[in-house]
This record gives structure tokens, C-alpha cells and sequence, in this order.
């Protein structure tokens, strides 16, 4: 799944980038586009559905479901992931220096793969993630993920 967030036009250019690089993978794609709208749209291209906003519950299912994620590195999707026990491929907000700290520090973890927006090779991406496990592969409990997100932060 893809999960696109941020402020425009960044949003929009990851958008178009990421469309651009999945249409030529062989793969199934959902892309959920962050658009806050008046209500939900879902939309065929190709191999890549694409809906324009989920509530929590139904992105939490669609996050569950997917084998990878690909999204930004803010707080709250790093938490997302955290729980869910996923992969990811993680694309800071061009600026936004947590974002751009948190990934970095993640990667220099060895927990999430992330590339700069700026640098974007989806196929690339998708080989380099197997390497990197997520939280998946902490023993840590509920309680307990929460800080260690936070120490990686420090």
C-alpha cells in the first residue's frame, strides 16, 4: 500500500512519482491518496487501485493486508507501522527535518529502508526492504514500542 500525506505540492509530486514507477511494476498497488474530500472515491489505473481518503479503521485494514507500505517518515505512520508489525519503505517530506531525522535514524537502525523523495527508485525500494524488518522483529511489548520509538529519536 501507499500511503500519501504531507503538504502540496510535495504530496502531489510524490503522487506522480510513485504512479509513474508502479504502473511499470508487475504488481497490485493501493494507493490512498491523503485528499480530504467530501466523500470517498475509488478509482482503477491499470494494476494500481487508488482511493482518495480511508477512514482509520479501513486504512488499519488495508495497512494489515499489505506485504509493504510505502509512506512518509512523520510520527504517526512510523507509530502505524509500529503496530501493524510491517515493512516499509519510508519518504521523508522534503523540509521537514524530524521526517528527515527520523528516517535516517531508522535506516541507520536497520529497522525501515527509506529513500529522499528527490532520489525515488520504487523497484530499487521494493528489493532493498526485504533487508530491513520493521519493528517486526523487536520482543517488545505494547508498552514498551512506544519508547523505544522515542529513544531512537533522541
Amino acid at each position: 500500500a501507499v500511503v500519501l500525506s504531507g503538504p502540496e505540492p510535495q504530496r502531489t509530486r510524490l503522487e506522480q512519482t510513485l504512479l509513474r514507477q508502479a504502473s511499470t511494476l508487475p504488481l497490485r498497488w493501493l494507493f490512498v491518496q491523503g485528499l480530504t474530500e467530501e466523500r470517498q472515491q475509488w478509482r482503477r489505473q491499470d494494476q494500481i487501485d487508488l482511493c482518495n481518503f480511508m477512514s482509520s479503521g479501513e486504512l488499519n485494514e488495508a495497512l494489515a493486508a499489505s506485504r509493504i507500505v510505502v509512506c512518509r517518515s512523520g510520527y504517526s505512520s512510523i507509530m502505524d507501522l509500529a503496530v501493524l508489525g510491517k515493512k516499509a519503505v519510508l519518504i521523508p517530506t522534503p523540509g521537514q527535518t524530524e521526517q528527515e531525522y527520523l528516517a535516517q535514524r531508522l535506516y541507520r537502525h536497520k529497522l525501515f529502508y527509506t529513500q529522499s523523495q528527490a532520489q525515488l527508485d520504487l523497484s530499487r525500494a521494493l528489493v532493498e526492504v526485504e533487508r530491513y524488518p520493521g519493528f517486526s522483529q523487536l520482543e517488545l511489548g505494547r508498552g514498551l514500542l512506544k519508547e523505544k520509538v522515542r529513544q531512537l529519536a533522541d
